[in-house]
Parts: structure tokens; C-alpha cells; sequence
């Protein structure tokens, strides 16, 4: 299994172990957050806003996978950003 497969693999786990938050509630729960995942293919926009929370909180982001291939990894359509809520997962999750 290489980087990219464990990777979305285990962004699928901290889905059912319900680790995760996405949309609005992400935004609204930031505090809760140990590590935000964004979409390569996210809008401008988006990136601004997740980089300027991530910068706030003092977090990290990861931004290797399109929407589809996050989307995908954890059962549900269009997601552009992810916050893991658990620190295992965030460790499990933060690649360089």
C-alpha cells in the first residue's frame, strides 16, 4: 500500500470514527480541530479562508488530494475541506 492509499484510507476510519468535521461545521468548530485537509482543486477563495483559519489556530494543512479523491475516501460528494477533530488521526494524517 503506498503513501496516497493509506493516506485516504485512513481519512475513511476517522470518518466512521466520526474524527472529522466538514462544511460549515468545520467552520464553526475550529477550535476542536488538530489538522485541516483542503482540495488541490479547491477555489481560491476556499484556500484563502482555510489558510487564514489554519494560520489563526496554529494548524496544519495538508492539500495533496482533488475534492473527488477525499470524497471518495470518506463516502460523501464535494468536499473541499476537512478538519480532524483527533490527535492520533491528525498525527496518522499530517504527511509532509
Amino acid at each position: 500500500m503506498n503513501k496516497s492509499d493509506n493516506f485516504l484510507s485512513n481519512l475513511g476510519l476517522a470518518k466512521k470514527a466520526n474524527a472529522l468535521l466538514t462544511g460549515e461545521l468545520l467552520f464553526k468548530n475550529l477550535a476542536k480541530v488538530k489538522l485541516l485537509i483542503l482540495a488541490t482543486d479547491a477555489s481560491q477563495k476556499t484556500k484563502e479562508r482555510v489558510y487564514k483559519k489554519a494560520h489563526f489556530y496554529n494548524l496544519s494543512v495538508v492539500e495533496k488530494y482533488s475534492s473527488k479523491e477525499l470524497s471518495n475516501a470518506m463516502s460523501l460528494s464535494n468536499r473541499m475541506s476537512i478538519g480532524i477533530t483527533d490527535s492520533n488521526f491528525a498525527k496518522m494524517l499530517n504527511i509532509d
